[in-house]
């Protein structure tokens, strides 16, 4: 039986609650939904077991063991039993006990719902005051993370559309560089139409020549005077 025989010191031990609870924290490393859990359990047992009180002559022993339950109904890792109770500064026997008690008492009900946390946490807050609480802080650190994970998201798309914007000039550049080289093929060809034309145009000279020659050979047999006068003008030019 739970009773306070069990629960209760011959006289208030000398460490305070605070530093009790201190000392269960960091050496069992209480997450914070075991805490919360911890002060539901006051509330369960005492409308389980009317005849159970927190005082200072039984509240060491309710952390320890509420401590040693929570863990293992919320917790994935643990302590054993004879790590918490050389940190509770009780016999293993002992602690076996009272755990053993409390679950008897909440018919192994030791998982409260998350709703009923959030109702404890609130009201825990609230009867601190101001300046109490992980809520803010979660909040903010979550802030903190989601502006971090957001610029590291916009380096990253800045990286990426410099990656883009690279391999659309390279493939601009590769375009600039194909559109040039069909453009030297057209110049080549109107090249080779000019060497053309100029030798269409050389070859429509001589053919002109030809029949300028031609027409003066006809000319001069046709016209005697023309043969006349040519034996003439050579021999001006021998007396000359």
């Amino acid at each position: 039986m739970l009773t306070d025989n069990i629960l209760n010191h011959s006289a208030p031990p000398t460490i305070s609650i605070i530093d009790y609870l201190h000392r269960i924290v960091h050496h069992t490393t209480l997450e914070a939904s075991t805490l919360l859990s911890m002060i539901y359990y006051i509330d369960l047992l005492s409308n389980e077991y009317p005849a159970f009180t927190i005082s200072s002559l039984t509240v060491h022993r309710f952390l320890i063991t509420a401590a040693a339950v929570a863990s293992k109904g919320l917790c994935d890792s643990f302590c054993t039993n004879t790590f918490y109770a050389k940190v509770g500064g009780v016999s293993l026997r002992e602690l076996n006990v009272l755990e053993l008690e409390f679950l008897n008492r909440v018919h192994w009900r030791i998982v409260p719902r998350t709703e009923i946390l959030g109702e404890y946490y609130v009201s825990l807050v609230k009867r601190m005051g101001e300046g109490w609480g992980l809520e803010d802080e979660e909040v903010e650190v979550d802030g903190e993370e989601e502006d971090d994970e957001q610029e590291q998201a916009e380096q990253q798309q800045r990286k990426d559309s410099d990656v883009d914007v690279d391999d659309q000039q390279q493939s601009e550049q590769q375009l600039d560089e194909s559109s040039g080289k069909t453009q030297e093929q057209p110049g080549s060809q109107q090249l080779h139409d000019g060497i053309g034309d100029e030798a269409q145009t050389d070859g429509d000279d001589t053919v002109d020549d030809e029949m300028t020659d031609a027409a003066v050979v006809k000319v001069t047999a046709a016209d005697p005077t023309v043969e006349a006068s040519a034996p003439a003008q050579t021999e001006d030019l021998e007396a000359g």
